[in-house]
């Protein structure tokens, strides 16, 4: 559940005011605006508490723009490598999101082991360097080390597998059902040179 409404406050006023629309044109500053509004605060309040009560995350908050940004001195524009694709969501889904994370990362921190570093708030590449270059010294023997880059990790996560281990994780059932609802029927317009494709699954 939600809780604080301050929480929900500032991050309609403030975490996502300068950030772009998604499709629907909502802007950080528009619901800023809108969050002053007794009213609407009452009802976005209400509309992300059950949400996060029942793990729903709403369809029409799956679709996203992605727009196509040409990367700087690139030899040859021809090239898809050449180009960057940003994903622009709706604003209103992002705070959802974030509200998310925060009952993740509270729910999950102590469950994973002390050598991840990714994706863990206050832990960065550089403490995995540091660490390993700690071992190296301390061991006082040659060493070896094998380094492996998964390319696309994130964009190809098993939706199935991911919610059974979850479940392994004895997670809430809101939030593993929220999480396959949000990474599922995800549509996408692209935006190129002013021009937009049909929607794609």
């Amino acid at each position: 559940m939600i809780r604080p409404r301050i929480e929900l406050g500032t991050f309609c006023l403030t975490e996502y005011f300068y950030t772009p629309p998604g499709d629907d044109g909502i802007t950080g500053k528009v619901l800023k605006m809108a969050w002053l509004n007794k009213d609407f605060k009452e009802r976005f309040f209400k509309l992300l508490q059950a949400c996060v009560k029942f793990g729903y995350h709403p369809k029409v908050w799956r679709h996203g723009i992605i727009v196509v940004i040409p990367k700087p001195k690139k030899p040859d524009y021809s090239k898809p490598r050449a180009y960057r694709p940003i994903s622009l969501l709706k604003i209103p889904s992002k705070v959802l999101e974030k509200i998310i994370q925060k009952r993740m990362t509270k729910l999950t921190t102590h469950l994973l082991p002390p050598e991840q570093y990714g994706g863990r708030q206050g832990y960065c590449a550089t403490d995995a360097v540091l660490e390993l270059v700690q071992r190296i010294e301390t061991s006082k023997e040659k060493i070896s080390a094998m380094l492996i880059d998964i390319q696309g990790a994130f964009d190809n996560v098993n939706r199935n597998i991911l919610a059974h281990t979850m479940e392994d994780m004895k997670l809430p059932k809101a939030l593993i059902n929220w999480t396959y609802q949000f990474v599922s029927e995800r549509e996408a317009s692209m935006l190129m040179d002013r021009r937009k494709d049909q929607c794609k699954n």
